[in-house]
């Protein structure tokens, strides 16, 4: 094998490894099901992550959240620093986010 077709090869393999992982992991937490507080089963399934930007004693701060739905039990709940806590109905619009970007995936399937 002459030398530019070895580093053509392994130029690719060092883009491609790191791009198929990352797409892997993607995958693999898009599937993935998170246990219920509420009724223990493993169906937990995040619909929504707000990723914004707080203050703390006059300095910005990052902050993030999570918004997960039970396809069992129905139950709708906010993780915030790793704590869950039931969702107000106030926060429901953040639920609806992922049914219309579903019902909007199969309109244009």
């Amino acid at each position: 094998m002459s030398k530019p077709m070895l580093g053509v090869l392994i130029c690719i393999s060092v883009v491609a490894v790191p791009v198929f992982l990352y797409l892997a992991v993607g995958y693999w937490l898009r599937i993935r099901r998170g246990i219920c507080p509420a009724c223990g089963q493993k169906r937990l399934k995040m619909v929504n992550f707000v990723r914004a930007t707080i203050e703390v004693d006059g300095e910005r701060a990052p902050d993030a959240w999570s918004y997960h739905e039970c396809e069992h039990c129905n139950k709708r709940f906010k993780q915030h620093r790793g704590r869950f806590t039931t969702a107000s109905e106030h926060e429901s619009r953040h639920f609806d986010i992922s049914r219309k970007l579903a019902t909007n995936r199969r309109n244009f399937a």
